[in-house]
């Protein structure tokens, strides 16, 4: 679905920045592990659309969280209040819930927190125990934004300089025994994270979901830009923003993913 959303507020979080968009045909839709698809800027040659996981939704509210990288996020993060911005979403394939009563791990690497907080609402609404690991380059990311999501999960951070939480990164964090007494773990990052992390749920005999971290130019799988090499015979791949964000572990093949 494509609509003029309407920006509610626009909130600095370290180095980063939540907005909240007013949307309310995506919002009713949004699932977690769901993603927008949005134009970041207006008379320029930024024309491709950029993607952001949901971060969360109240009421007809998209909250959209993101760190400043390039021309496109710097665009977007210095929108104001009343503001419009042009999206399509929501896109892709979400995370499948767990049972009431599971223990679950979530593990984030920096702004893979997103989709894993949307997760973190809906799961804790659904009875399920949640166990949140996110690591980062700096306590100056996200600000305060760690500190405020206590409340949803057993929250566990590291920082690759020390800063905040334990020191090292996010699969330090889990170390020997942070998936004892998981059934199930989500996950969001980039590769060089999950890769590893499948390793380990696999060995522990825990299903792990992942949202593979691509670059998206259409969002809707025609342009086939965002190719993930998947299990098949013969080896075949599968488009992230239709297929995916969100696999499986067990149906990506890890040695041909760099």
């Amino acid at each position: 679905m494509r609509l003029r959303a309407v920006v509610e507020e626009v909130r600095g979080c370290g180095d980063a920045a939540l907005l909240r968009v007013g949307a309310p045909e995506i919002a009713a839709s949004a699932a977690p592990g769901q993603f927008v698809h949005i134009i970041c800027g207006e008379d320029s040659p930024r024309v491709l659309r950029r993607p952001y996981s949901v971060f969360s939704v109240e009421g007809g509210t998209l909250g959209i969280l993101l760190k400043v990288t390039g021309a496109g996020s710097r665009w977007l993060a210095c929108r104001r209040p009343g503001d419009p911005l042009d999206i399509l979403g929501p896109l892709g394939r979400g995370y499948a819930s767990a049972a009431a009563g599971e223990e679950v791990a979530l593990v984030a690497g920096g702004t893979g927190i997103a989709p894993l907080h949307f997760l973190a609402v809906e799961l804790r609404r659904e009875g399920v125990g949640c166990r949140l690991f996110w690591g980062m380059e700096s306590a100056s990311d996200f600000g305060h934004l760690p500190h405020r999501l206590g409340d949803l999960a057993d929250t566990r951070l590291a920082t690759m300089d020390g800063t905040l939480g334990a020191a090292g990164t996010v699969l330090d964090l889990l170390g020997d025994s942070g998936l004892d007494g998981v059934a199930r773990a989500y996950a969001c990052g980039p590769s060089a994270m999950l890769k590893p992390l499948h390793r380990l749920c696999e060995e522990a005999g825990i299903p792990l979901q992942v949202s593979v971290e691509e670059r998206m130019a259409c969002g809707v799988g025609a342009c086939q830009g965002c190719a993930v090499p998947v299990v098949d015979d013969p080896p075949g791949y599968r488009m992230a923003c239709r297929d995916g964000p969100v696999f499986p572990s067990v149906e990506l093949d890890w040695e041909r993913i760099e």
